[in-house]
């Protein structure tokens, strides 16, 4: 794996030349309770994504750490970006490790709020540059969740503030 932040044009060059995939984590900057930071869907997401980067040898990219949180905008600290600006952003992110000769880009989404323009991104982009995007949340974690939370989830199949986020957050950055 190579970590885009610590990496040099030429390590990144190499990768490339090698069939790399990229791998990026898109979360929120937004309200998880009185216990969590406002990171917590950066970090899991961008805990995910290593993962995925280590056991593919992948490029891991800094993570995107805003998100569409409208919905959470009345809680301090919250800041939303716009569905557009998202989709945006992914649109030239994508087009970006494309030109670079990347062979293809995962996203992590940690963002409930972040999924339609992840995907309208990736079904462009794919029409666009023939560049294939795969995009996904969590794979797994409804099914271990059920088998190990004494709490019930927030909605079905949604985390927020609970056990689950709780307990990831204490295993990826403890130091909170």
């Amino acid at each position: 794996m190579l970590d885009l932040h610590e990496a040099t044009s030429p390590e990144v060059g190499k990768a490339v030349s090698k069939g790399a995939v990229a791998v990026l984590a898109v979360g929120a900057q937004e309200q998880h309770g009185a216990h969590l930071p406002l990171s917590t869907d950066t970090v899991m997401a961008q805990g995910v994504a290593r993962r995925i980067a280590e056991a593919i040898g992948g490029l891991l990219l800094p993570p995107i750490a805003y998100g569409d949180a409208w919905n959470n905008e009345g809680f301090p600290g919250t800041l939303s970006l716009s569905p557009d600006t998202m989709r945006t952003i992914f649109m030239d992110i994508g087009r970006g490790l494309s030109r670079s000769g990347f062979r293809a880009l995962v996203i992590v989404n940690g963002h409930f709020g972040n999924r339609e323009p992840i995907a309208l991104a990736a079904r462009l982009l794919k029409q666009e540059t023939g560049f294939p995007v795969l995009h996904l949340d969590y794979p797994g974690m409804e099914q271990a969740a059920n088998d190990i939370c004494d709490s019930k989830p927030a909605a079905p199949t949604f985390y927020h503030a609970d056990e689950v986020e709780t307990s990831i957050m204490l295993a990826l950055a403890p130091i909170w």
